[in-house]
């Protein structure tokens, strides 16, 4: 499978590491030069630097033929954004990490606009 992981602090790069291990197509995404580095020269993936919620960044890691997308950053806005632009028709799992019910609230507010 190809999957795209936005985000790569504890939760995203605790992901990547079991997905390096069961042979996936990793693309990591992370907006810091550090720790695209530091995931570039210990994992086996494609890292993109930039901002997950930008839909030229989505496109520079292969949103469209992506199998899935989990968006795991620390910004829940940024997770909810990350996900919706990645809803096409190829990427049939977008995923999103929400802790944040507030947010959770407003998206699904928003929805309705967007769809």
């Amino acid at each position: 499978m190809k999957i795209i992981i936005v985000g790569l602090g504890k939760v995203g790069y605790a992901i990547a590491q079991q997905m390096v291990g069961e042979e996936h197509d990793l693309i990591l995404v992370d907006e810091s030069a550090a720790v695209i580095e530091h995931a570039d020269a210990t994992l086996d993936a494609m890292c993109v630097e930039g901002n997950g919620a930008c839909a030229s960044v989505l496109l520079r890691a292969g949103v469209r033929d992506a199998d899935l997308v989990i968006a795991a950053t620390a910004d829940d806005e940024v997770n909810l954004v990350c996900s919706r632009k990645s809803w096409v028709p190829s990427t049939r799992s977008p995923v999103c990490a929400i802790p944040n019910t507030s947010a959770t609230r407003r998206s699904c507010a928003a929805r309705s606009v967007w769809t």
